[in-house]
Protein backbone atom coordinates (compact mmCIF):
# COMPACT_ATOMS: atom_id res chain seq x y z
CA UNK A 1 0.00 0.00 0.00
CA UNK A 2 1.35 3.39 -0.95
CA UNK A 3 1.76 6.10 1.70
CA UNK A 4 -0.98 8.76 1.97
CA UNK A 5 -0.16 12.08 0.52
CA UNK A 6 -1.03 15.15 2.48
CA UNK A 7 -3.84 17.14 0.96
CA UNK A 8 -2.75 20.20 -0.97
CA UNK A 9 -5.00 22.41 1.13
CA UNK A 10 -3.28 21.36 4.37
CA UNK A 11 0.17 21.90 2.89
CA UNK A 12 -0.85 25.37 1.70
CA UNK A 13 -2.25 26.27 5.14
CA UNK A 14 1.00 25.22 6.84
CA UNK A 15 3.00 27.26 4.41
CA UNK A 16 0.86 30.30 5.07
CA UNK A 17 1.05 29.79 8.79
CA UNK A 18 4.82 29.69 8.46
CA UNK A 19 5.12 33.19 7.00
CA UNK A 20 2.08 34.92 8.58
CA UNK A 21 3.80 35.78 11.89
CA UNK A 22 7.11 36.95 10.33
CA UNK A 23 5.19 39.21 7.95
CA UNK A 24 3.20 40.79 10.80
CA UNK A 25 6.41 41.40 12.72
CA UNK A 26 8.00 42.95 9.65
CA UNK A 27 5.09 45.31 9.21
CA UNK A 28 5.34 46.45 12.82
CA UNK A 29 9.11 46.96 12.55
CA UNK A 30 8.65 48.90 9.33
CA UNK A 31 6.28 51.34 11.01
CA UNK A 32 3.14 50.24 9.19
CA UNK A 33 1.04 51.16 12.27
CA UNK A 34 0.11 54.86 11.78
CA UNK A 35 1.65 57.35 14.22
CA UNK A 36 -0.46 59.72 16.33
CA UNK A 37 -1.62 62.80 14.45
CA UNK A 38 0.37 65.97 15.05
CA UNK A 39 -1.29 68.70 17.11
CA UNK A 40 -2.88 71.48 15.03
CA UNK A 41 -0.85 74.70 14.84
CA UNK A 42 -1.71 77.65 17.09
CA UNK A 43 -3.63 80.40 15.31
CA UNK A 44 -2.46 83.89 16.29
CA UNK A 45 -4.74 86.93 16.07
CA UNK A 46 -2.74 90.15 15.94
CA UNK A 47 -0.53 92.32 13.74
CA UNK A 48 -3.23 92.61 11.10
CA UNK A 49 -4.23 88.93 11.15
CA UNK A 50 -7.84 88.52 12.28
CA UNK A 51 -10.13 85.47 11.81
CA UNK A 52 -13.29 86.24 9.88
CA UNK A 53 -16.74 85.45 11.32
CA UNK A 54 -17.78 81.78 11.19
CA UNK A 55 -14.14 80.64 11.13
CA UNK A 56 -13.40 77.24 12.69
CA UNK A 57 -10.02 77.36 14.42
CA UNK A 58 -8.63 73.77 14.37
CA UNK A 59 -6.46 74.17 17.49
CA UNK A 60 -5.68 76.92 20.00
CA UNK A 61 -6.35 80.60 19.32
CA UNK A 62 -3.92 83.13 20.79
CA UNK A 63 -4.87 86.81 20.88
CA UNK A 64 -1.99 89.29 20.99
CA UNK A 65 -1.85 93.09 21.03
CA UNK A 66 -4.88 95.33 20.55
CA UNK A 67 -5.92 94.51 16.98
CA UNK A 68 -8.37 91.71 17.74
CA UNK A 69 -11.34 93.72 18.96
CA UNK A 70 -14.70 92.66 17.51
CA UNK A 71 -14.14 88.96 16.83
CA UNK A 72 -17.44 87.22 16.21
CA UNK A 73 -18.98 83.79 15.63
CA UNK A 74 -15.81 81.76 15.94
CA UNK A 75 -15.52 78.09 16.86
CA UNK A 76 -12.24 77.34 18.62
CA UNK A 77 -11.57 73.60 18.85
CA UNK A 78 -8.70 74.07 21.32
CA UNK A 79 -7.99 76.66 24.06
CA UNK A 80 -8.35 80.43 23.86
CA UNK A 81 -5.35 82.41 25.12
CA UNK A 82 -5.47 86.16 25.66
CA UNK A 83 -1.79 87.13 25.92
CA UNK A 84 -0.48 89.40 28.68
CA UNK A 85 -1.37 93.00 27.95
CA UNK A 86 -3.65 92.12 25.02
CA UNK A 87 -7.21 93.36 24.46
CA UNK A 88 -9.90 91.00 23.22
CA UNK A 89 -13.58 91.27 22.40
CA UNK A 90 -15.12 87.95 21.33
CA UNK A 91 -18.85 87.55 20.74
CA UNK A 92 -21.27 84.73 19.94
CA UNK A 93 -18.48 82.16 19.86
CA UNK A 94 -17.63 78.72 21.24
CA UNK A 95 -14.45 77.36 22.81
CA UNK A 96 -14.02 73.59 23.09
CA UNK A 97 -11.16 73.85 25.61
CA UNK A 98 -10.27 76.38 28.33
CA UNK A 99 -9.90 80.17 28.33
CA UNK A 100 -6.69 81.72 29.69
CA UNK A 101 -6.43 85.49 30.25
CA UNK A 102 -2.91 86.76 30.94
CA UNK A 103 -1.53 89.46 33.19
CA UNK A 104 -2.74 92.96 32.40
CA UNK A 105 -5.06 91.75 29.63
CA UNK A 106 -8.53 93.15 28.97
CA UNK A 107 -11.17 90.70 27.75
CA UNK A 108 -14.88 91.00 27.02
CA UNK A 109 -16.10 87.50 26.22
CA UNK A 110 -19.56 86.45 25.11
CA UNK A 111 -18.74 82.79 24.64
CA UNK A 112 -19.76 79.25 25.53
CA UNK A 113 -16.77 77.43 27.02
CA UNK A 114 -16.64 73.65 27.42
CA UNK A 115 -13.79 73.92 29.95
CA UNK A 116 -12.94 76.56 32.54
CA UNK A 117 -11.74 80.16 32.65
CA UNK A 118 -8.33 80.93 34.18
CA UNK A 119 -7.35 84.51 35.10
CA UNK A 120 -3.66 85.20 35.67
CA UNK A 121 -3.63 88.78 36.94
CA UNK A 122 -5.87 90.14 34.18
CA UNK A 123 -6.75 93.82 34.19
CA UNK A 124 -10.45 93.54 33.37
CA UNK A 125 -12.59 90.54 32.37
CA UNK A 126 -16.29 90.36 31.62
CA UNK A 127 -17.89 87.00 30.82
CA UNK A 128 -21.31 86.16 29.40
CA UNK A 129 -22.19 82.59 28.40
CA UNK A 130 -22.24 78.96 29.50
CA UNK A 131 -19.06 77.83 31.29
CA UNK A 132 -18.58 74.07 31.57
CA UNK A 133 -16.23 74.12 34.54
CA UNK A 134 -15.00 76.79 37.01
CA UNK A 135 -13.75 80.38 36.82
CA UNK A 136 -10.64 80.96 38.95
CA UNK A 137 -7.77 83.41 39.35
CA UNK A 138 -7.07 87.09 39.90
CA UNK A 139 -8.15 90.22 38.06
CA UNK A 140 -8.39 93.96 38.60
CA UNK A 141 -12.10 93.82 37.74
CA UNK A 142 -14.32 90.83 37.02
CA UNK A 143 -17.94 90.67 35.88
CA UNK A 144 -20.21 87.69 35.25
CA UNK A 145 -23.43 88.68 33.49
CA UNK A 146 -26.30 86.57 32.14
CA UNK A 147 -24.25 83.39 32.56
CA UNK A 148 -24.40 79.79 33.71
CA UNK A 149 -21.30 78.36 35.39
CA UNK A 150 -21.29 74.63 36.14
CA UNK A 151 -18.44 74.87 38.64
CA UNK A 152 -17.21 77.45 41.14
CA UNK A 153 -16.34 81.13 40.79
CA UNK A 154 -13.23 81.95 42.81
CA UNK A 155 -11.74 85.30 41.80
CA UNK A 156 -9.68 87.74 43.84
CA UNK A 157 -9.87 91.36 42.68
CA UNK A 158 -8.01 94.57 43.43
CA UNK A 159 -9.41 97.47 45.43
CA UNK A 160 -8.82 99.92 42.55
CA UNK A 161 -11.67 101.75 40.83
CA UNK A 162 -13.76 104.87 41.10
CA UNK A 163 -16.33 105.58 43.82
CA UNK A 164 -19.09 103.00 43.77
CA UNK A 165 -17.52 101.05 40.92
CA UNK A 166 -17.64 97.30 41.68
CA UNK A 167 -14.61 95.12 41.10
CA UNK A 168 -16.50 91.81 41.40
CA UNK A 169 -19.97 91.36 39.93
CA UNK A 170 -22.27 88.36 39.54
CA UNK A 171 -25.47 89.62 37.94
CA UNK A 172 -28.43 87.62 36.61
CA UNK A 173 -26.36 84.45 36.60
CA UNK A 174 -26.48 80.88 37.88
CA UNK A 175 -23.44 79.28 39.52
CA UNK A 176 -23.25 75.58 40.37
CA UNK A 177 -20.28 75.79 42.77
CA UNK A 178 -19.16 78.07 45.59
CA UNK A 179 -18.71 81.78 44.89
CA UNK A 180 -15.66 83.26 46.64
CA UNK A 181 -13.96 86.62 46.28
CA UNK A 182 -11.75 89.04 48.13
CA UNK A 183 -10.31 92.49 47.63
CA UNK A 184 -12.69 94.96 45.98
CA UNK A 185 -16.31 96.05 45.96
CA UNK A 186 -18.63 93.06 45.52
CA UNK A 187 -22.09 93.06 43.93
CA UNK A 188 -24.20 89.89 43.65
CA UNK A 189 -27.60 90.67 42.16
CA UNK A 190 -30.57 88.72 40.83
CA UNK A 191 -28.65 85.42 40.76
CA UNK A 192 -28.97 81.80 41.86
CA UNK A 193 -26.01 80.26 43.70
CA UNK A 194 -26.33 76.49 44.10
CA UNK A 195 -23.65 76.48 46.80
CA UNK A 196 -22.52 79.26 49.13
CA UNK A 197 -21.02 82.76 49.06
CA UNK A 198 -17.83 83.91 50.81
CA UNK A 199 -16.51 87.49 50.67
CA UNK A 200 -13.27 88.31 52.51
CA UNK A 201 -11.43 91.59 53.04
CA UNK A 202 -13.46 93.53 50.49
CA UNK A 203 -14.23 97.24 50.29
CA UNK A 204 -18.03 96.81 50.29
CA UNK A 205 -20.65 94.11 49.72
CA UNK A 206 -24.12 94.30 48.16
CA UNK A 207 -26.30 91.18 47.90
CA UNK A 208 -29.80 91.60 46.47
CA UNK A 209 -32.55 89.44 44.95
CA UNK A 210 -30.35 86.35 45.14
CA UNK A 211 -30.86 82.75 46.25
CA UNK A 212 -27.91 81.15 48.09
CA UNK A 213 -28.26 77.39 48.68
CA UNK A 214 -25.62 77.13 51.43
CA UNK A 215 -23.87 79.50 53.87
CA UNK A 216 -23.08 83.17 53.30
CA UNK A 217 -19.98 84.61 55.02
CA UNK A 218 -18.83 88.24 54.90
CA UNK A 219 -15.58 88.85 56.74
CA UNK A 220 -13.37 91.91 57.24
CA UNK A 221 -15.10 94.35 54.89
CA UNK A 222 -13.69 97.85 55.06
CA UNK A 223 -16.90 99.59 54.00
CA UNK A 224 -20.61 98.86 54.12
CA UNK A 225 -22.34 95.47 53.93
CA UNK A 226 -25.90 95.34 52.57
CA UNK A 227 -27.70 92.01 52.36
CA UNK A 228 -31.09 92.21 50.65
CA UNK A 229 -31.02 96.00 50.53
CA UNK A 230 -33.05 98.40 48.37
CA UNK A 231 -29.85 99.76 46.86
CA UNK A 232 -30.14 97.14 44.10
CA UNK A 233 -31.66 99.90 41.92
CA UNK A 234 -28.23 101.32 41.12
CA UNK A 235 -27.83 98.35 38.74
CA UNK A 236 -30.88 99.34 36.68
CA UNK A 237 -30.65 103.06 35.87
CA UNK A 238 -33.87 104.45 34.50
CA UNK A 239 -36.05 101.67 35.92
CA UNK A 240 -38.71 102.95 38.34
CA UNK A 241 -38.29 102.12 42.02
CA UNK A 242 -40.09 98.94 43.03
CA UNK A 243 -40.10 96.48 45.88
CA UNK A 244 -37.25 94.01 45.34
CA UNK A 245 -37.64 90.27 45.39
CA UNK A 246 -36.47 88.87 48.69
CA UNK A 247 -33.09 87.23 48.97
CA UNK A 248 -32.91 83.71 50.39
CA UNK A 249 -30.04 82.02 52.24
CA UNK A 250 -30.69 78.33 52.85
CA UNK A 251 -27.70 77.99 55.21
CA UNK A 252 -26.23 80.26 57.88
CA UNK A 253 -25.27 83.92 57.56
CA UNK A 254 -22.05 84.91 59.32
CA UNK A 255 -20.95 88.55 59.51
CA UNK A 256 -17.61 89.06 61.23
CA UNK A 257 -15.11 91.91 61.75
CA UNK A 258 -16.69 94.28 59.25
CA UNK A 259 -15.77 97.92 59.80
CA UNK A 260 -18.59 99.78 58.03
CA UNK A 261 -22.37 99.76 58.36
CA UNK A 262 -24.00 96.32 58.23
CA UNK A 263 -27.64 96.08 57.10
CA UNK A 264 -29.62 92.85 56.74
CA UNK A 265 -33.04 93.37 55.17
CA UNK A 266 -35.53 91.79 52.77
CA UNK A 267 -33.82 88.44 53.34
CA UNK A 268 -35.00 85.03 54.49
CA UNK A 269 -32.40 82.98 56.37
CA UNK A 270 -33.13 79.29 56.88
CA UNK A 271 -30.15 78.77 59.19
CA UNK A 272 -28.56 80.89 61.91
CA UNK A 273 -27.66 84.59 61.81
CA UNK A 274 -24.32 85.13 63.56
CA UNK A 275 -22.74 88.60 63.91
CA UNK A 276 -19.45 88.98 65.77
CA UNK A 277 -16.77 91.67 66.24
CA UNK A 278 -18.28 94.14 63.76
CA UNK A 279 -17.34 97.77 64.44
CA UNK A 280 -21.01 98.80 64.29
CA UNK A 281 -24.01 96.92 65.54
CA UNK A 282 -25.74 95.37 62.50
CA UNK A 283 -29.22 96.59 61.61
CA UNK A 284 -31.66 93.73 61.03
CA UNK A 285 -34.64 94.93 58.98
CA UNK A 286 -37.55 93.18 57.24
CA UNK A 287 -36.01 89.75 57.38
CA UNK A 288 -36.93 86.33 58.74
CA UNK A 289 -34.51 83.98 60.48
CA UNK A 290 -35.59 80.38 60.98
CA UNK A 291 -32.54 79.44 63.06
CA UNK A 292 -30.89 81.11 66.02
CA UNK A 293 -29.53 84.64 66.27
CA UNK A 294 -26.19 85.06 67.95
CA UNK A 295 -23.68 87.75 68.88
CA UNK A 296 -24.52 91.29 67.84
CA UNK A 297 -27.60 90.05 65.93
CA UNK A 298 -29.16 88.30 68.96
Amino acid sequence: MSARRPRPGRRTWRARAGWAVPLTTALLLAGAVPAAAAAPPVTVCGDGIKPAPFTVVPGDLRIEGTGCWGLSRLTVLGDLHVAPGAQANLELSRVAGDVHVGRGAWAELSVDVAGGVHLDGADRVQVTGDIGRSIRGTAGRFGLWWSHVAGAVNVATSDRGGPGQPQFEVVRSEVGGWVSTQGGRTVVHDSWLHRGLTVRWGRSVLLSQTHVSADTTVLGTGGSVHLGDLRHQVLDPGVPTHDPRRSTVVGDVQLERNRGAVVIGTTDVAGALVCTANDRTPRVLADTVAGSRAGQCA
